[in-house]
């Protein structure tokens, strides 16, 4: 998540305290699925201890790694949905390097999804600690 992305999350919780997110952090394909889902988690991991850190209720966030599992989706010129799979993306590795690095960056991505609009600091279940701590070192 950029700078700008994760300043404007904090200022929607912090301005909006009733809120519960889910954060969804993505990889692309290009290593094993072992590592990409344990970085996914570290990646979404980071942006909760960004919040807390700032002051969010822990309560308030799940971070999710979903790795490569989920690539995006995007909607061509001429209507057609593209999921960026590793076939989609590979076609273009010797004809557009610039192209076949965009869609991989693509992956790679932090999603944000509002699960509530009704936390209730008093009656909400403490967040798990383990949420705090990243893995590592990777596995491969």
């Amino acid at each position: 998540m950029s700078n700008d992305s994760l300043q404007y999350l904090f200022q929607l919780l912090d301005e909006n305290q009733n809120i519960t997110i889910d954060l969804y952090s993505h990889t692309d394909a290009r290593d094993t699925e072992i590592h990409n889902q344990a970085l996914s988690e570290n990646r979404a991991k980071a942006v909760y201890n960004f919040l807390v850190d700032k002051g969010i209720d822990s309560r308030r966030i799940k971070p999710i790694g979903k790795g490569e599992s989920e690539p995006a989706k995007f909607i061509l010129e001429n209507g057609e949905e593209v999921i960026l799979k590793e076939d989609y993306i590979n076609q273009f590795k010797v004809s557009d390097k610039l192209k076949f690095e965009q869609l991989h960056q693509l992956n790679r991505r932090t999603t944000v999804k509002i699960t509530s609009t009704d936390f209730d600091q008093n009656t909400a279940v403490p967040a798990d600690p383990n949420w705090r701590n990243y893995k590592t070192p990777l596995p491969r």
